[in-house]
């Protein structure tokens, strides 16, 4: 199942915008434009508001390559 419009729009208005996740050290660029499960759902995460970050290209890319440890 897909991360629902209404959870994507609570995300946006969570983060205003900006990256919680601010890897620098990875070439954070501040502006959040992806939606990221902090417990993956293949190790059962959800699509929940609360296990979700709303981050930039750059900090996806390091989690999704295993750069950082969940």
């Amino acid at each position: 199942m897909a991360i629902s419009a209404k959870t994507r729009k609570l995300l946006r208005e969570r983060s205003r915008g900006v990256c919680e996740a601010r890897l620098s050290q990875y070439g954070c660029t501040v502006d959040a434009e992806d939606p990221h499960h902090v417990k993956s759902k293949a190790r059962g995460g959800s699509d929940r508001l609360e296990n979700l970050l709303h981050v930039c290209r750059a900090c996806h890319r390091a989690w999704a390559n295993r750069v950082v440890a969940a």
